[in-house]
């Protein structure tokens, strides 16, 4: 079964170079809105465990920083080394793994790298990340040449492979920026790119989804969009996902002062299925400068974007020809995957994960750390209905991390708050 986990990645910052990051972002808390206060809020008479079951929550060994993902019962860490002879024009990426112990195996090395990843997605056994790496160029040992690679993770193999798809190599200020985390649709990888190219019309933001074959390893585009470098004719996608079986992208066409965005589903052979006209209610949540992030779990949509009093989730659900608001919470991060599973909703400096039911209800639950009073969610991760946190926390004038692992479909239907153990 095709998995899917939508990363949260620390920002790594090492001299020049920059691993973006898709869930990482520390988010400011301190307003609240009528509409999520039931996601926010904990009834004081809802239960607490204080006394943990441990096929609930289960406490690893901390290692130095949190995982970049959690998956095989085992902790996934990407860490950035620039090389001595590079002169910090470069880092080479490195992936390891640790047990629940902390033990730790070094799967292999990516030079180069300039940017990424953003998201890793798994197919059985191997797990696919895209990167943006510098092209080696004898010639022009000093020019800012990038180029998207996918790389090959085998962790029973300890293989790390480079796969070189790119027809081109750019300037890194001409990559498009709506390229969008890693999904995965039946046994293909697939990924929102694009890059800015001068052609016979003028510079172009040429926009499509990289598409490569599992069983085939053949890499092709589907859904090849072009705009005018000043957006003002032509047509792009901006936003996509897959909840594993179909793809959503939201799409623009653009005429002048007059535009019209869509949602399109498509199915894994790029057949289109479905066409959604967002209306003027949605303008704001779905305007390509806001919007930064879409998920789908069933028949529920969840849009991540920037309002103008903070950075919201506006959930809603798929009709035949309309999204139906459901609810709309506040400072909450989407963590989701293709298993079937409902996704979760964090809040990190409160401490709080949300869940969801399919009619679209949200029930919060806190997390607090036994004896510690500051502490907040740093790192997460979902596989299946495993939710990997690591927390920060600080006690006795010093600080530290500690890593958990919370078993969602064990915790019963009235806990409100979860205390973990130290």
């Amino acid at each position: 079964m095709k998995k899917c986990l939508n990363v949260a990645l620390a920002l790594l910052l090492v001299g020049c170079v920059t691993l973006s990051a898709c869930n990482g972002k520390k988010e400011n808390s301190t307003t609240e809105t009528s509409s999520d206060k039931t996601a926010s809020s904990v009834d004081p008479a809802a239960s607490s465990l204080s006394n943990i079951d441990p096929e609930i929550v289960e406490k690893l060994t901390a290692t130095e920083k949190g995982a970049d993902a959690f998956w095989e019962g085992k902790r996934v860490y990407l860490s950035s080394e620039v090389p001595v002879d590079t002169g910090g024009g470069a880092a080479d990426l490195h992936v390891t793994l640790a047990d629940k112990d902390a033990n730790t195996t070094e799967l292999g090395v990516i030079p180069r790298v300039f940017s990424g990843p953003d998201g890793i997605v798994s197919m059985d056994p191997d797990y696919y990340m895209f990167v943006t790496q510098y092209h080696l160029n004898e010639d022009l040992p000093d020019a800012d040449e990038m180029e998207r690679i996918l790389v090959r993770i085998n962790p029973e193999k300890s293989e790390v492979e480079e796969i070189h798809y790119s027809e081109g190599i750019v300037d890194w200020q001409n990559l498009s920026p709506y390229a969008s985390s890693v999904y995965s649709v039946g046994r293909k990888v697939v990924f929102l790119d694009g890059y800015i190219a001068e052609e016979v019309i003028g510079l172009t933001l040429r926009t499509f989804i990289t598409v490569y074959d599992v069983d085939t390893k053949t890499c092709t585009r589907e859904m090849e969009c072009t705009i005018n470098k000043v957006q003002t004719k032509g047509d792009i996608l901006f936003r996509m996902c897959s909840d594993g079986e179909k793809i959503y992208t939201l799409y623009d066409v653009v005429d002048g002062k007059n535009s019209t965005t869509y949602l399109v589903v498509l199915d894994s052979d790029f057949t289109e299925l479905q066409r959604i006209e967002i209306g003027e209610d949605m303008n704001d949540v779905c305007n390509r400068s806001r919007v930064w992030k879409i998920n789908v779990w069933k028949d529920l949509i969840f849009f991540s974007y920037n309002a103008d009093d903070g950075q919201k989730i506006f959930i809603g659900r798929l009709g035949e020809d309309k999204i139906e608001k459901v609810t709309e919470l506040q400072n909450y991060s989407v963590v989701g995957n293709t298993e079937g599973s409902a996704p979760v909703l964090v809040q990190m400096e409160t401490n709080t994960i949300c869940m969801i039911s399919e009619s679209g209800e949200t029930r919060a639950v806190r997390l607090q750390i036994d004896g510690v009073e500051e502490s907040f969610i740093s790192q997460w991760s979902l596989e299946g209905s495993t939710l990997y946190v690591n927390m920060y926390y600080e006690k006795d004038h010093g600080y530290g991390f500690a890593d958990y692992l919370i078993h969602l479909d064990k915790i019963g239907a009235d806990t409100r708050e979860i205390v973990l153990p130290n």
